[in-house]
């Protein structure tokens, strides 16, 4: 280590686009040190350039994998060996499929359990010791709308989030009081570069009337953190989606879903 000024940093997986970047804009102009991760280093460059000239911060990028099980312990190793100081966890990298469960691919469907799941408990088992001994800090897990019903031709990824969503109001309630918030951000559709493979339609033929701005997602997942919420569940109309489905038939839920992603596939 060169440096032995330590920075406040946050740490965001996905960070080169949609809700990732958003929310690590709003970190850097609250003063944390970006660390960027994702699979390209083109595009974690020019994200780490533009929050440097705006906000004053000392980015890092480091480029990876998360599908790959030995990704997040090869990231706090780098960060161990640098002047960065995880303060706030994103855990935001994600990817969906669509499909029928005996036609989708296997290795496809390894690589998402990873993504969604593996990956977000690795890199919490990992950084909150570090909270925890200092008395402060913050994760927001990204988790989505489909946490709070099953999802027919979308199966594994419905089941990711309710794995997402539960783990993280989990932890919440065990470090309650120890000075961390942990926050699941559940939006619905959001206007982004989120990647579903499968036969769903190509982004410029989708409907993106019902989506919500990246922006406003990750702001509102942010004010979230900050006020110690445990769940945000941005829109007014999303919002209440969850409570409607707690009064509805789980079967007539789960038919509603397939007939809905069934759409999509066609």
């Amino acid at each position: 280590m060169t440096d032995t000024k330590e920075l406040k940093g946050v740490l965001v997986t996905g960070a080169s686009r949609g809700i990732g970047y958003e929310l690590a804009r709003l970190a850097a102009d609250d003063g944390y040190n970006p660390v960027l991760v994702s699979r390209t280093e083109e595009d974690l460059l020019e994200v780490k350039d533009i929050l440097e000239e705006e906000f004053d911060v000392q980015g890092k990028i480091i480029t990876g994998d998360l599908s790959e099980p030995d990704t997040p312990d090869r990231i706090f190793k780098e960060i161990e060996n640098s002047n960065y100081r995880i303060d706030l966890l994103v855990n935001n990298a994600g990817r969906g499929q669509m499909g029928e469960f005996t036609e989708t691919d296997w290795e496809t469907d390894r690589e998402m359990m990873h993504l969604n799941m593996d990956a977000v408990i690795h890199l919490t088992k990992l950084f909150l010791p570090g909270m925890k001994g200092r008395g402060e800090g913050g994760i927001i897990n990204v988790s989505s709308l489909a946490a709070f019903q099953p999802g027919p031709l979308m199966a594994l990824y419905h089941a990711s989030k309710a794995f997402v969503q539960s783990f993280s109001e989990s932890l919440a309630e065990e470090i309650e009081n120890q000075g961390i918030n942990v926050t699941a951000l559940s939006p619905g559709p959001v206007d982004t570069g989120f990647l579903i493979k499968g036969n769903s339609p190509p982004p410029e033929e989708s409907d993106r009337s019902i989506s919500l701005d990246p922006e406003y997602v990750a702001e509102a997942g942010y004010r979230g953190l900050k006020a110690g919420k445990r769940i945000v569940i941005p829109g007014k109309l999303t919002s209440i989606a969850p409570q409607l489905i707690r009064f509805l038939p789980r079967k007539l839920v789960t038919k509603f879903v397939k007939k809905l992603n069934d759409y999509r596939l066609e």
